[in-house]
């Protein structure tokens, strides 16, 4: 490959933007300015550089190419990499301490005590601080790299100068499939470049294997002991493993599966499922994360050009490009084509745009990924932009325009607005219909596409389990074709001045929040420079000092006067506040109702902070601390071989030598005390601008006809900074500064050691402590997800139950007690073991089945002293709380309560799980508890009362001694509680549906809100774990096709979500759609999914021969076809013996102001007012954290097909669903319901399996 490679000019770096090829700056882009034609690529030349930076405990390997036409690749290499199977045994990580060590002071010299780390491992078999196992260990690694080694050399040896095979023709996505079914039984060429492929696939497939015969082994363990799945397990241990062992690849290893004279296209069979743990007791797959497993391989494109290149009349044209390019390319020129080939197979697809970058990212397993890649270079590099798709795509736009209603986007809109005019800090982030039609739209999104997405813009990183050459093959193959324009001009007076005008920016701004918050912000531009300076990183010091949570800290004064809930500083990760022409640092304070009345004393505290910092100057242990901590990320990092760097390298090579970027944007290298002072001296009040967003505001006559923000309709007011405030502000600085003192430093930070114990000091796995009705003490074991290199880890987590909470019968409003009662734990732990915190510590306390449940995890000794802590808060919980601090977290909660409310997807899956299970509480009704019934002595006395009989179940996981685990006994067995009947504990279950259709419509809360929500879910009842492997089969193969015909044919919505659920041992399908109201209601949108369901139905399973055909590739199933077919047809389609349905339907309010608004049916009529719960239920606040899905960027449409939906549905009589229910032709009955606490009385549960609290 390194043959007949031509000479490439060598361009010398520019010293603004680090960028090593052309730019817009250096004098070497003056020739190119001149022609607008393409340059010739030569597409096999590059330019390496493979002396990158990396940490000792990184395996990966990494080289830094540049292509012919200026593509910037870093090349990621996890080949060699060892698999970690989700859980390891804590005991036999080898101690690398030595290889840290002289990493750290490398980089931070011999003396910081940041790159100081101790060890006091003893001698057991292994030489302490070796950084190697025992003999027998070093056997196995030394087998394993020979084996490596032997196929890496028959991989790289496999034809290597073989010349690129024709890619011209265009390949249609069925033509794929049909030649990968001609092309099953092709014998392998030897001489062929296939062959090194395979080489390289057939060893992935045997570690594939290798982890999913051990994952199918622990399948068959726990299925002998019950006959359904309990995903509802408390063993969290259990999740994590099972999370960690299933992949997504075929045992099999059927079918490698080819197309002739295509060097890099390769399809695979993917089965297996994939838990996402974000979602607690959910087995659905997790189809939307690109971190599923280090089998996978992962590209991120970057190109350094996004909105702020938009034209003046033609906002969002950037964001709408990166639509666009989805829609068809020359090699591939069926839309969607990407989403199509990863989808099926649990990968994950998804493009942003910036103000000055747009990114591209797929994730897929190793046998689709060179597919992927080279589909991904096609799309960007010769997208096709059909002029149908593109005109309907503007529908896409507009509908996710519709989600963006919130204050986060309107906020840093506002910021940028404040910008000089003409200043491209002012264009609008993401456009929408109205922004985009403008004259010669067509034309110009083709010039804009062909002059900013230019090669020398582009950097790429691919990340995958292949060898160096070959992915550094696959990136030329992919990118280096990329045609090349002249770069366009960029005004040089905008990189030297500031973008601010002093008389806009130094207002004071109130601006009517859309949920129920109030928070005030202050900015100050500085210089860009501010938070370019990666050796220093000035900016990042000062907003971690400002925002530390110790005593004598200003997030500690402000909350303990009641003034505030949090504090944060920095400068954001946006491209409003951290661009090439300014850094806008900010203090972002979140008020409660008596801190927005007294906003002067915030403010006055803010400056009187600041002023402390000046007057003692930048505190070097401090800033040794922050190293300390960037280091144990950066390690951590490194040594997880789920975590992907891919992107931290693409983005930060469009700044600075790919030599760097592992290492600069993670870490600090020196303590410069006069810069860090210079930029603290620069927080003054003279040029401080506030924003302040508040509920309060929107009644304010004086904003009515006030000042508006253009593009998403934000008003405001301005005011210039009142003369008497700022001298209010100097005057009391100094006396407020006296308030104010540093952090102390902290000594679990800077102290850190290794320490290992001889094999007879461990614990064994079993009981250590069971007092009946009120305690039981396991070691559950030595595994536990431990990143390579870190310190020896442990987990412990606690449930502690008691009968006033966890019993049939408990008092109502005691659910919303525990929640605030977790939220106290939560708080008090930032304050009182912050330290902890930021020493790799995690402490986190829930709501768990009624029941309060207590994590802690991190480094093994530092464990059993945080618990006796955490054991003693615990115990004098009433006589520490204060009631300042209750009432601040009282009315935080309430006013999460009052934002959940506003959003129609929280509220829709509330509503959901109302009616799902027993045990869940309506917001509704934990905000009536909240407002009326919960006061300081009342919460005092439910704590008492929940302390008096207890049962208490602690676990411990990882690297434990006998001395450590029985510390941790002792401390329980201090606490003074009596035992409980443990007969009586709540079961949690689902409900079953009634036979046919039920239909839940309520309206929006929010009027700012343009969009409906509708979630359809389909109850299977208690299936084999075989059957629950055919419902996530359909969830998986059913989501490309809902994006294509849901979206992209009927344009309903931007969201559209397929996914599988399992509560409490009954399965579901559950599809959620988020409209816009002005186009369609949520009853079409309901029938829209149910004739989804049919057409599948017809088109894949109405017979075997549909069926085979549609499985080709794809996961293999167990069961015969007719069993199959019926789960389908019995569950998913309408019949008046087994089909039970819930539709959930949230209708949002229509935008009228929108100059395209259409109406389509008239005016659903919700329910009424969502009524109080019964007392049964019971509140499992994890479940709320379950509302948001990852959601991928949808499928596209056709303008034609489009128009024909909307006339349809314009033709539609009104057929709006009656209160008293119609009948379908299928015979099933569908209702609306009208009061939900009636219909939720008349459902009966699922015959209990199992007793989910398993008390001993």
């Amino acid at each position: 490959m390194s043959q007949n490679r031509q000479p490439v000019k060598s361009f010398q770096p520019c010293m603004k933007c680090c960028r090593p090829r052309r730019c817009p700056e250096s004098s070497d882009h003056s020739k190119s300015k001149k022609s607008s034609t393409p340059v010739p690529i030569p597409s096999t030349n590059t330019e390496s550089c493979q002396d990158i930076i990396k940490s000792p405990l990184d395996q990966r390997l990494y080289k830094a190419i540049t292509l012919g036409n200026g593509v910037r690749v870093m090349l990621i290499s996890t080949f060699n990499v060892e698999r970690q199977d989700g859980e390891t045994d804590a005991t036999k990580t080898p101690c690398q301490v030595p290889e840290l060590a002289d990493f750290n002071k490398t980089y931070l010299g011999y003396n910081n005590p940041a790159a100081k780390v101790k060890c006091a491992c003893p001698c057991d078999e292994r030489k302490p601080c070796c950084g190697k196992g025992s003999k027998e260990e070093e056997a196995k690694r030394s087998i394993l790299k020979d084996i490596v080694a032997n196929i890496k050399h028959t991989c790289c040896s496999a034809n290597q100068n073989q010349p690129r095979q024709s890619e011209e023709k265009k390949v249609s996505f069925d033509d794929n499939l049909n030649q990968f079914r001609n092309a099953i039984e092709r014998p392998s060429n030897p001489d062929d470049l296939i062959t090194y492929q395979n080489t390289i696939f057939n060893e992935l497939q045997k570690r594939a294997d290798r982890f999913k015969h051990i994952s199918e082994a622990k399948s068959r363990s726990r299925f002998e002991q019950s006959s359904v799945k309990l995903h509802e397990d408390k063993d969290r241990a259990a999740v994590d493993s099972l999370a960690g062992e299933m992949h997504k690849l075929d045992s099999n290893g059927e079918a490698d599966i080819i197309i002739e004279n295509r060097s890099s296209t390769h399809f695979e069979t993917c089965d297996g499922d994939f838990i996402d743990e974000t979602a607690p007791r959910s087995n659905r797959p997790q189809l939307t994360s690109p971190y599923n497993s280090d089998l996978d391989g992962t590209v991120y494109l970057v190109i350094g050009t996004g909105y702020f290149d938009d034209p003046e009349d033609q906002p969002g044209l950037a964001h709408f490009c990166e639509h666009a390019v989805f829609l068809g390319s020359n090699k591939f020129p069926e839309p969607n084509q990407l989403f199509k080939l990863v989808l099926p197979y649990e990968g994950y697809v998804n493009a942003y745009t910036s103000g000055m970058m747009t990114t591209f990212v797929t994730s897929a397993s190793f046998r689709l990924f060179p597919l992927a890649v080279e589909i991904l270079g096609d799309m960007v590099g010769f997208p096709l932009f059909p002029n149908s798709l593109v005109a309907a795509e503007l529908e896409a736009l507009d509908s996710e325009y519709s989600l963006r209603q919130d204050d986060t986007p309107k906020y840093f809109q506002l910021v940028g607005s404040l910008a000089k005019n003409g200043h491209v800090m002012r264009k609008m982030d993401s456009g929408n219909m109205s922004t985009l039609t403008v004259p010669n739209f067509y034309r110009k999104l083709v010039e804009w596409r062909r002059i900013y997405y230019n090669p020398s813009r582009m950097t790429v990183a691919l990340e995958a389990p292949f060898p160096l050459d070959y992915l550094e093959r696959l990136a030329i193959s992919s990118f280096g074709k990329i045609a090349s324009a002249a770069l366009p001009h960029i005004n040089k007076h905008l990189l030297i001045s500031s973008p601010f005008e002093m008389n806009r920016f130094h207002q004071i701004y109130h601006v009517p929040s859309v949920y129920h918050s109030e928070f005030l912000s202050l900015h100050w531009a500085v210089e860009a420079k501010a938070w370019k300076n990666l050796r220093v990183k000035p900016l990042e010091y000062l907003g971690a000092i400002i925002a530390h949570k110790s005593e004598g800290g200003l997030f500690r004064y402000l909350t303990t006067q009641g003034l505030a809930t949090n504090v944060e500083a920095g400068c954001w990760e946006s491209d409003v506040t951290k661009n090439h022409f300014t850094s806008v640092f900010s203090i972002s304070v979140d008020m409660t109702e008596k801190g927005f009345k007294r906003q002067d004393n915030i403010l006055q505290a803010i400056f009187g902070y600041i002023q402390m910092l000046i007057n003692n100057g930048p505190q070097k242990s401090f800033f040794q601390e922050l190293q300390k901590q960037q280091l144990d990320s950066f390690h951590y990092q490194a040594a997880e071989t789920s975590f992907n760097v891919g992107e931290s390298c693409a983005r930060w090579m469009q700044y600075i030598p790919p030599k760097w970027c592992l290492i600069s944007p993670g870490l600090t290298a020196e303590f410069d005390d006069k810069t860090i002072q210079r930029y603290t001296e620069s927080l003054k009040v003279e040029t401080a601008n506030v924003i302040i967003f508040s509920k309060n505001y929107r009644a304010v006559e004086y904003l009515r006809n006030n000042n508006m923000e253009e593009f998403y309709n934000t008003t405001f007011a301005a005011f210039h900074f009142p003369t008497e405030l700022e001298e209010k502000m100097r005057r009391t600085k100094d006396e407020y500064a006296t308030k104010f003192t540093l952090p102390v430093p902290n000594s679990l930070l800077l102290g850190t050691k290794c320490s290992r114990s001889r094999e007879e000091d461990m614990l064994k796995k079993g009981t250590m402590l069971k007092i009946k009705g009120k305690l039981v003490v396991q070691y559950v074991g030595r595994k536990m997800r431990v990143a390579r290199g870190v310190l020896p880890q442990a987990k412990y987590t606690f449930w502690i139950g008691s009968p006033i909470a966890s019993y049939v019968g408990a008092p109502e409003g005691n659910a919303t007690k525990m929640i605030i009662w977790s939220r106290l734990f939560n708080e008090i732990f930032k304050t009182k073991f912050y330290h902890a915190s930021n020493a790799d510590l995690q402490l986190e306390t829930e709501i768990s089945q009624g029941e309060l449940h207590i994590m802690l995890a991190g480094p093994h000794t530092m464990l059993p002293s945080l618990v006796e802590q955490v054991l003693e808060l615990f115990n004098n919980f009433e006589n520490i709380l204060d009631p300042i601090q209750f009432e601040v977290v009282r009315t935080a909660f309430i006013e999460s309560l009052d934002n959940t409310i506003l959003d129609n997807r929280f509220l829709a899956w509330d509503l959901f799980y109302y009616l799902w299970t027993n045990n869940h509480e309506l917001i509704f009704d934990h905000k009536r508890h909240a407002e009326r019934g919960l006061t300081f002595n009342s919460f005092i006395t439910f704590v008492s009362s929940f302390k008096i009989k207890m049962y208490i179940q602690g676990h411990l996981y990882g690297y434990v001694t006998k001395s450590q685990g029985e510390k941790v006994a002792n401390a329980l067995t201090k606490l003074d509680y009596s035992p409980i009947d443990i007969r009586q504990y709540i079961v949690f279950r689902c409900l079953r549906l009634p036979l046919g259709e039920r239909v839940i419509r309520v309206h929006t809360q929010n009027p700012h809100i343009h969009t409906s929500v509708v979630i359809n879910s389909y109850q299977f009842g208690q299936l084999t774990p075989v059957e629950e492997t055919v419902v996530k089969f359909f969830t998986q193969t059913m989501s490309d096709a809902a994006f294509y015909q849901l979206r992209t044919e009927q344009q309903l919505g931007y969201i559209i979500i397929i996914y599988a659920e399992v509560t409490f041992g009954v399965s579901s399908i559950i599809v959620e759609l988020v409209t816009q109201p002005k186009n369609f209601t949520t009853e079409y949108c309901n029938e829209c999914i149910d004739k989804f369901l049919i057409d599948f139905f017809v088109t894949n399973l109405a017979d075997q021969e549909s069926f085979e055909e549609f499985s080709l590739g794809k996961p293999k199933l167990e069961l015969p076809f007719p069993v199959i077919q019926n789960l389908f047809a019995s569950n998913l389609l309408q019949n008046p013996f087994t089909y039970r349905k819930l539709s959930i339907q949230v209708v949002g309010t229509v935008d009228h102001t929108s100059p395209q608004t259409k109406t389509h049916e008239k005016a659903e009529s919700p329910t009424q007012i969502i009524p109080p719960s019964t007392k049964e239920s019971r509140m499992d606040e994890t479940a709320n954290s379950k509302v948001y899905r990852s959601q991928s960027l949808g499928g596209r449409t056709t303008i034609d097909r489009m128009r024909a939906a909307k006339k349809s549905l314009k033709m539609r009589d009104d057929s709006s669903v009656s209160s008293r229910g119609r009948k379908t032709s299928s015979g099933i009955t569908t209702k609306v319901v009208n009061d939900i606490a009636k219909f939720k009385s008349s459902l009966m549960y699922y015959p209990k399996l199992y007793n989910n609290n398993n008390k001993n």
